[in-house]
């Protein structure tokens, strides 16, 4: 899941890609502008850091982490830990299919997004938050399993 940052995450327009390190972290996101002359990088815009995006890249990998030291360590507490990982997991799913909604950014005084909302820019997800929003419910159904054996045991 947290591999799916490198990947584009909104695509707004048609033309526009940013990826799910600027859409999460914030940063400048530019675009390349070919025309007769040659080609031009130019500025759009900058994204603010989004606690949702950040949070759902990370909170799986570091609830798994937890879980799995406690595992290795044979801790009673692992067992319950269980549970973390899943419920990271299904968290994440849900703020990745909302990444859309809770995207910001800005330029000058106003914000980024409502200029392009002005606009009637469409903002869609990207294959990265598709693929990680997927993979996130992958990982909730498996940890749903684990979490099964655990008690089972």
């Amino acid at each position: 899941v947290a591999c799916m940052m490198f990947l584009p995450a909104i695509k707004i327009g048609d033309d526009t890609v940013v990826s799910g390190l600027l859409a999460a972290f914030g940063g400048e996101v530019t675009k390349t502008v070919s025309g007769a002359l040659g080609s031009a990088t130019v500025n759009v815009g900058n994204t603010l850091f989004n606690v949702g995006l950040f949070f759902a890249f990370l909170l799986p990998v570091i609830f798994a982490v937890v879980y799995a030291v406690f595992e290795l360590l044979n801790a009673k507490i692992g067992r319950m830990l269980a549970i973390l990982p899943t419920l990271a997991f299904i968290a994440s799913a849900v703020l990745f299919f909302l990444g859309v909604k809770s995207f910001r950014g800005e330029k000058g005084h106003e914000t980024w997004v409502s200029l392009l909302v002005a606009a009637k820019a469409e903002f869609k997800l990207g294959v990265g938050l598709i693929l990680a929003g997927s993979f996130s419910v992958v990982g909730a159904l498996a940890g749903l399993y684990t979490c099964y054996v655990k008690l089972v045991k």
